[in-house]
């Protein structure tokens, strides 16, 4: 996101990483953010607002931001499809072709919005490539995380 904002020719001087519920395995953060999580965030816009704490001179982050995996979790339509075209109008990335309505793996986040948007629930995920990611973060997800807050020094 800071990389896309500084294109647009914002200055960033803040970054957060704000916890949802996880988007593929909706058991993993549920019910996230939650009040205490509001209160933080609130807590976050003060510090930015008054630039103190938190002082870092980079925001973390990859980039690339999407690992290219092949196969990857890409949602796909079912014979329930009515070819609406809501999931490519929905898709962040412009990633479903309105022609067939699948999903360029290349392009795709698997962020699973086009699944949520789909009124007719026509959209699924290969299951067991969900059981071995759910597997895969676990551990991880098990723990409440914090939110976090990066305010550069050097801006």
């Amino acid at each position: 996101m800071e990389d896309v904002a500084r294109e647009c020719g914002f200055n960033v001087i803040a970054g957060i990483s704000a916890v949802a519920r996880h988007s593929i395995m909706p058991q993993y953060a549920t019910n996230r953010p939650d009040k205490l999580d509001e209160e933080q965030l609130s807590n976050f816009v003060e510090c930015i607002l008054n630039r103190k704490n938190h002082k870092t001179s980079v925001l973390p982050g990859n980039r690339p931001y999407k690992k290219k995996m092949p196969g990857g979790m890409i949602p796909k339509p079912t014979k329930d499809c009515i070819q609406c075209g809501i999931c490519a109008k929905e898709c962040p990335v412009s990633a479903i072709y309105c022609e067939n309505y699948k999903a360029d793996s290349k392009t795709c986040i698997s962020c699973m919005r086009c699944i949520k948007k789909c009124p007719k629930n026509a959209r699924k995920v290969n299951q067991v490539l969900v059981s071995i990611g759910a597997m895969v973060i676990k551990k991880t997800c098990e723990v409440r995380k914090e939110n976090e807050l990066f305010l550069l020094s050097n801006e």
